[in-house]
């Protein structure tokens, strides 16, 4: 070990927060992320994406807000919490949500 203190992991949160860089905590999910960055924006955020790594994860905010979804968060992870109604989601957020609902066991009628 050459001495150096262990730097904590982080993860940020883009958009209209107070705080876009947070400590990462075992237990951090996408609301908590949002609640201790202190989300600023006049209106909810139309679309959250979370980047990991290469990888892009699509969340719902109204089914973030219902509490039906709420993903854990890994350090190094960056929350973008889109507010923009200019610009439309990304094709992949229809095809990646559906597949991540699949993958947790709801089906399509209970959306």
């Amino acid at each position: 070990m050459l001495g150096h203190d262990k730097v904590p992991a982080r993860v940020v949160v883009k958009g209209i927060v107070r705080y876009p860089v947070i400590q990462w905590t075992e237990d951090l999910t996408v609301a908590r992320a949002i609640v201790t960055a202190e989300y600023l924006g006049a209106r909810d955020p139309i679309v959250i994406s979370i980047r990991r790594g290469r990888e892009s994860f699509y969340v719902d905010p109204a089914r973030l807000a219902l509490g039906i979804v709420d993903p854990w968060l890994e350090p190094g992870d960056i929350v973008e919490l889109h507010t923009s109604t200019a610009s439309n989601p990304p094709y992949g957020l229809y095809t990646t949500s559906i597949l991540q609902d699949e993958r947790a066991g709801s089906r399509v009628e209970d959306r």
